[in-house]
């Protein structure tokens, strides 16, 4: 996957865990304690499989690696992966440290399916099962998770009559003539079966993904999220003061949550599909209507604000949206 896709993946700790124990190599007295973390780790990589290679590492090829990279003797590829390494190291520190019961890992790179988690494994057994410090203890979590982030194109409805409403994958048409719209009626207007074919190969057209998988039925979390970067900015002045012959001490700090949005409207700010999506990221492009007397599957489009939708994704309109400027003072009286 590419250094643009961001995934969203989760570690946590099974029923019989919680009760207190954080690790299966802890010998503490368990605690009625359950503590969760968040961690963005920026495990994103430039080319899809140099996560999981740096991963698959065992102790002794890395051990290797970083005493190449400490003899100043890697260059190049080799020595990029061993920085990669040792910043991996330096995040199954931290999780040994802090030691969670249930943490979530934001930023891991992967397929953003969701349905494979080799690499939270590889993590799990060649990171943290490893003490990375004299002063921390290895770590384990016999339970891990990975959750689809990546949008499936699908039908609302239940297009194949299995019972189960919006998970069926829409076929993604070649051309007009292999489409089969209903007329649609929204808020007084009612949209012909050509007026929606036209939109919805105008709607193909505007989605690369659509475009380049014509003739083809959907992927299951095919349909990558555009990237969300945001940069913020803390300014800091430390202020002394001598009060009757005692050094006093303040602190002036100015924060700008989303500085980029301060600097470009139109930087900082997310983006979330126009149609409506299922808890399970299935994007319902389409509405199935049953079949036609010929059998063949018939549909209808998906609005938005009463029209025929044009467009993949939108602006989200949050807070974390716009720029936020806090200012605050501080001062130690001694």
């Amino acid at each position: 996957m590419k250094n643009s896709h961001k995934t969203l993946l989760a570690a946590a700790i099974s029923l019989g865990l919680m009760a207190g124990c954080n690790s299966q190599n802890d010998s503490e007295t368990p605690t009625p304690m359950v503590r969760f973390a968040t961690f963005n780790l920026s495990f994103d990589r430039t080319a899809a499989g140099m996560l999981a290679g740096e991963l698959a590492l065992s102790r002794t090829e890395q051990d290797a690696l970083l005493a190449r990279l400490a003899d100043g003797t890697l260059s190049g590829a080799e020595k990029t992966k061993a920085l990669d390494v040792q910043q991996i190291r330096n995040i199954a520190e931290i999780v040994q440290r802090t030691r969670p019961d249930v943490f979530l890992l934001n930023e891991f790179d992967n397929d953003g399916k969701g349905s494979d988690t080799t690499d939270l494994k590889a993590f799990n057994d060649n990171y943290l099962a490893h003490a990375q410090h004299d002063e921390v203890k290895a770590i384990s979590y016999p339970v891990l998770q990975n959750f689809a982030t990546n949008v499936s194109y699908v039908f609302s409805g239940d297009a194949n009559g299995d019972g189960a409403f919006g998970n069926d994958l829409i076929y993604i048409p070649r051309d007009a003539s292999e489409m089969n719209f209903l007329p649609l009626t929204v808020s007084g207007r009612t949209y012909t079966p050509a007026e929606q074919a036209a939109a919805f190969e105008a709607y193909i057209q505007q989605d690369p993904y659509l475009r380049k998988n014509r003739g083809k039925y959907a992927e299951r979390g095919g349909l990558f999220l555009p990237t969300f970067r945001r940069m913020d900015l803390s300014l800091v002045q430390d202020i002394f003061k001598n009060i009757k012959g005692t050094r006093n001490a303040g602190q002036i700090r100015l924060d700008i949550t989303n500085f980029g949005n301060l600097l470009n409207s139109d930087w900082g700010v997310a983006q979330r599909m126009v149609v409506a999506t299922t808890a399970a990221n299935g994007a319902q492009v389409l509405a199935a209507a049953g079949a036609d007397a010929q059998g063949r599957l018939a549909y209808r489009m998906a609005t938005s604000g009463g029209q025929l939708v044009t467009q993949s994704f939108q602006s989200t309109s949050s807070l974390s949206d716009v720029y936020q400027v806090l200012l605050s003072f501080r001062f130690s009286f001694n």
